[in-house]
């Protein structure tokens, strides 16, 4: 039985445009706006988190993290997935590098070692510090030290896993629309939007400095970061 069948593209990239919240217009500029896309075509295995929507599913014993770093002449993107430590089970990634002629180089990633410092969050799995040591098919490692900061954007509120009864390809009508307000310093509230998120991170390694984002999520029984599996982890 097929569970997935899909082609995904991750992109780096500068924007321009505009953004108008509660009446107010904030133009992006592409020297301080930094992002990256995330898209995926065809069948993806569900998650399955939502309690309103039984069955859920249990998710055990692994470690995984993707993440798009993000500096002025490189960037990095890694997908990895771990049940024992130091050996992942899927393992993705690529440098990129701005050269002085302007084309741009690559490498791909062939190993990643991660020790984290997990936050004192009582409401879930924050990652406060951590230290990354990638490994190429050519080349020096490279080293990344990743500072999480305060701003969060919670996968939750986007169907992942389901939410409420809804999960990712529900058709609701054509011009349906909703939204929620969340307090995320509410316990109840973190309870429901879990772990999953786009973290927000700063960025060193050697001497450049940068930005990006970091999913991840640790499950009861993998063995290298125990403190915060008593959280789901999805």
């Amino acid at each position: 039985m097929v569970e997935e069948d899909l082609a995904r593209v991750s992109q780096f990239g500068r924007w321009r445009g505009w953004i108008v919240v509660d009446g107010k217009r904030t133009n992006i500029e592409p020297e301080l706006w930094w992002g990256q896309r995330d898209r995926s075509w065809g069948l993806r295995s569900e998650m399955r988190t939502d309690e309103t929507r039984p069955p859920v599913a249990t998710h055990r014993n692994f470690f995984w993290t993707w993440s798009m770093f993000q500096f002025e002449q490189s960037a990095l993107s890694i997908f990895i997935k771990e049940r024992t430590p130091g050996k992942p089970h899927y393992l993705s990634g690529t440098e990129f590098r701005r050269e002085t002629d302007g084309s741009v180089s690559h490498r791909e990633v062939t190993s990643v070692e991660h020790r984290i410092e997990w936050a004192d969050d009582p409401l879930g799995q924050t990652i406060a510090v951590a230290d990354f040591t990638f490994a190429f098919e050519r080349g020096e490692p490279r080293r990344v030290r990743m500072h999480g900061l305060p701003t969060r954007f919670y996968l939750k509120a986007g169907m992942y896993g389901g939410l409420q009864g809804w999960t990712h390809g529900d058709d609701r009508g054509e011009n349906h629309a909703a939204h929620d307000v969340w307090n995320l310093d509410d316990a109840a509230t973190r309870a429901v939007a879990r772990t999953l998120s786009d973290h927000v991170v700063r960025l060193e390694s050697g001497n450049e400095t940068g930005f990006g984002i970091s999913e991840y999520g640790v499950a009861a029984g993998y063995p290298l970061y125990p403190g915060p599996q008593k959280f789901p982890a999805m």
